[in-house]
């Protein structure tokens, strides 16, 4: 169509010949155009780069401002009575009209956006993989110019990198040295292991993956914290035999304690020993530390010895002590407000207790035992070997009878545990069961010098008040031949006194009757209600030797006048001297 315009159109009037010439600069644009978006080649095989310098030339871009410089082309109908004369002149075309003519397909146009935004697409997905593609590999591995505990870990795994440290440990050794200890331990021989691949592990997380694009220009020196454990037994193990050789012939640290001092009577406290032993528990801990810190020597001092766990200055064991010399403080005893006796601390130190728990107490079955035993037996004085001197100077012994002192044992003790356990250390009054007249040391005359004095060998009686002989008279006693004779001792009219009492004997010559029945009108008994003072009418005689062949059943025989008397001046209670 062009080229039909261009052959037989006129040239139009005043018009240079040049314009004819833009008709074919427009077809050439064109064509230029449809060849460059006609192509399939890519910056990639084309050999041409995506984006052209500003100097080197561009046909499409050329060919787009030719056609920009170009006027717009309108085709007009020829007037009346032209036929077949066309004239071209500019025209704008319409926007929705195409400008080529019939039969020209418009050529397709490729945006530059596109073609920036797939490359730059290819490139991302590029991008991604590659840093994807660094997360997985430094997963488990160091990045370039990292050091661990100063080795070259340089993508190593983190199995790799934790042979360092177990390379190390095999070769580590601790020397334990002091209080006479001098051996080396390797770490098999101490039980010491070490997490290394947890080591290798957690020095790994210290980085994070997202960023290695970033950490992977630096260099990273590492250190983490060795995670080290120790099998004690192991250690207790290989430790055995060395301190056995230490601790032989070591002087074992004691407790300070107590004890009785004899020197000073008293509790006391028994300083402690410090001893030269080492204490196993103490040297494990201290060896056990130094390896899990792997530190190359361990030396030991005295804070391994074996120490004592009391010291002498403890306050409980002070405290333990006073309470304990508290209980053992002499008690004074006493009789009608009198001291008569004391329990000493040497008597009282064997009933207090002071344990291993530093309780104080004091035994009671003991004290009771000593209060019913020895101490009674040192003041009880009935039936026991007196001697005295008679108001006529005459000295006598006389053992037996019912007369004299007993203590109340029983009461004593309980009276002495309350005062114990209170504190007190007031006098106690001894109680008793029976009394005498006069408290005096076992074996001394005890009753006061109101008395009857019978004696035997004379047989004689005397009745002595306040010490002067107020009845006096000659007796028959006991039959000695026959084996009835009067009981010596120390005795007391009983209560058994009476009047005109009806005298029967025993059946001993076995013929079914009494051997004997009397009766009398003055009874004093001091044996029971068997043996008495009382007067014999059916006697003409008394003293001298009748008692041996002719004597009573144990009977004290009087003349009825003196009978009589010595029922009236004598009471119930009156002492009875019976002696040899």
């Amino acid at each position: 169509m062009a080229e039909e315009l261009g052959t037989n159109a006129p040239e139009p009037q005043n018009t240079p010949k040049a314009e004819t010439s833009k008709d074919e600069v427009y077809a050439a644009a064109l064509a230029a155009l449809a060849e460059d978006d006609s192509t399939d080649e890519t910056p990639e095989t084309s050999g041409k780069p995506l984006f052209p310098a500003p100097d080197e030339g561009d046909g499409a871009r050329e060919a787009l401002a030719a056609l920009s410089s170009l006027p717009s082309i309108a085709v007009e109908e020829p007037a009346a009575g032209a036929a077949g004369d066309t004239v071209v002149s500019p025209a704008p075309l319409a926007a929705s009209e195409s400008s080529f003519a019939p039969g020209f397909e418009e050529p397709r146009r490729k945006g530059r956006a596109g073609i920036v935004a797939g490359v730059i697409l290819v490139l991302a997905l590029f991008v991604g993989a590659a840093y994807m593609g660094g997360v997985y590999y430094f997963e488990d591995r160091f990045l370039p110019g990292t050091t661990l505990d100063g080795h070259d870990v340089s993508l190593l795994t983190v199995e790799e990198a934790a042979t360092f440290a177990s390379d190390e440990l095999e070769g580590y050794p601790t020397h334990v040295e002091g209080i006479g200890l001098d051996l080396d331990l390797s770490a098999a021989e101490g039980g010491l292991t070490i997490d290394t691949l947890g080591e290798a592990q957690a020095a790994h997380d210290q980085f994070d993956l997202w960023h290695w694009p970033l950490d992977i220009m630096e260099s990273h020196a590492l250190t983490t914290p060795h995670v080290t454990a120790v099998d004690e037994t192991q250690l207790a193990h290989a430790l055995e035999g060395p301190l056995a050789d230490v601790n032989e012939g070591g002087i074992v640290p004691q407790n300070a304690t107590t004890a009785f001092d004899e020197a000073s009577l008293s509790f006391v406290v028994v300083p402690e020993v410090l001893g030269t032993t080492v204490d196993e528990a103490k040297v494990l801990e201290r060896v056990k530390d130094a390896l899990l810190a792997l530190e190359p020597t361990v030396t030991l001092d005295d804070d391994c010895l074996a120490r004592p766990t009391v010291l002498s200055d403890d306050e409980q064991l002070i405290e333990a002590v006073a309470a304990a010399n508290a209980l053992i403080a002499p008690v004074t005893l006493t009789h009608d407000g009198k001291e008569v006796d004391t329990i000493t601390t040497e008597t009282l130190m064997q009933w207090v207790t002071l344990d291993d728990d530093l309780n104080v107490s004091f035994d009671t079955s003991q004290l009771v035992a000593w209060a019913r035993g020895p101490f009674s037996e040192a003041h009880d004085t009935i039936g026991t070997k007196r001697s005295y001197t008679r108001e006529d100077g005459r000295k006598f012994t006389v053992e037996g009878g019912t007369y004299g002192w007993c203590v109340d044992g029983a009461s004593l003790a309980e009276e002495l545990a309350q005062r114990l356990e209170s504190g007190s250390r007031e006098p106690i009054e001894i109680p008793t069961l029976y009394e005498a007249d006069v408290w005096v040391p076992l074996g001394q005359r005890d009753w006061g010098d109101t008395y009857i004095d019978l004696d035997l060998t004379e047989q004689h009686m005397r009745y002595y008040v306040d010490g002067k002989v107020v009845l006096e008279s000659d007796v028959v006693t006991g039959k000695v031949s026959d084996g009835h004779p009067t009981p010596t001792g120390v005795y007391y009219i009983n209560g058994n006194k009476a009047t005109k009492q009806h005298l029967v004997g025993r059946d001993e010559d076995h013929d079914n009757k009494p051997d004997y029945e009397n009766d009398v009108d003055w009874w004093m008994p001091f044996v029971n209600n068997m043996v008495a003072f009382h007067d014999a009418p059916w006697r003409s005689q008394f003293g001298g030797q009748i008692y041996y062949d002719n004597g009573s059943h144990g009977c004290v025989n009087l003349p009825p006048e003196v009978a009589k008397k010595l029922y009236e001046l004598a009471p119930e209670g009156t002492v009875v001297v019976v002696h040899d």
